[in-house]
């Protein structure tokens, strides 16, 4: 079964092909329902000027849905508002939060009302509304470098690879994961 690929012409607004992520990896089934597919309310994605968010985009059509993609300095978070999004998706970009243009601002007047999930600077910008605080990772950028990481079950992770949120001020629940195409 072949997938359906994004093209730019199709990135800014899209629903791309029927193939489900999940039915694609693994046996299960996708977790957004057909009527989730099918609303006229988008899912708007904040483009924090990284590569990235084109593969986010990718899945987000190769699952059917319904998305808008905004650059973090292209449209107010009111006019965002008048979007009625179903939920927002942040993109990784570089920087810190406060350089991440409408995400942190997105996050701290839709966050209580609006699922949000955010990738990296995404995440940031989550863990910093909410009352976190953003360090840097002491061994510096660790991209595309393996090691091996222990995770002790009280959120403390060895040789951490990027700056991460630490200091919650709000009783967040932890989602993190990490999935391998071989280890699927």
């Amino acid at each position: 079964m072949a997938a359906n690929f994004i093209t730019q012409s199709t990135l800014r607004t899209g629903a791309v092909g029927k193939l489900t992520l999940a039915s694609a990896v693994s046996d299960t089934k996708s977790s957004i329902s057909e009527d989730d597919k099918n609303s006229k309310s988008p899912i708007i994605v904040i483009d924090n000027y990284d590569s990235f968010t084109y593969n986010l985009c990718q899945y987000l059509g190769e699952l059917g849905c319904h998305f808008e993609v905004y650059r973090n300095d292209e449209l107010t978070v009111e006019e965002l508002k008048r979007k009625n999004p179903r939920g927002v998706l942040i993109s990784p970009g570089p920087g810190a939060p406060q350089d991440s243009g409408i995400s942190l601002q997105t996050v701290l007047e839709l966050g209580p009302i609006v699922p949000l999930f955010g990738v990296c600077m995404g995440l940031q910008c989550i863990g910093e509304a909410y009352g976190g605080k953003i360090v840097r990772a002491p061994y510096g950028v660790m991209h595309g470098k393996s090691y091996l990481m222990y995770y002790d079950e009280k959120g403390e992770v060895s040789q951490p690879s990027f700056g991460w949120v630490s200091e919650l001020g709000f009783d967040l629940k932890n989602v993190d994961w990490s999935r391998h195409r071989s280890f699927i």
